[in-house]
């Protein structure tokens, strides 16, 4: 069964205030596999960064207490 290893996060900013948005999970299958599930709805075009062409996504382990299993 696979497993949630990560979240994948992007840092969205509004002016001086910044918050991470969750878009999606690093999952791990039973043959040590990883793979990457993001939110279709997740348009990088939105992500605001000053004079850059791509974005930084950032990876967190999940939380013991979360319910790890997809």
């Amino acid at each position: 069964m696979s497993k949630k290893t990560h979240d994948v996060c992007v840092k969205i900013q509004n002016g001086e205030h910044k918050n991470w948005r969750k878009i999606g999970v690093i999952i791990e299958n039973d043959y040590g596999n990883q793979n990457i599930m993001l939110d279709k709805t997740f348009n990088p075009a939105a992500v605001a960064e000053s004079d850059r062409e791509n974005i930084i996504l950032n990876c967190f382990p999940v939380k013991e207490n979360n319910e790890n299993e997809v």
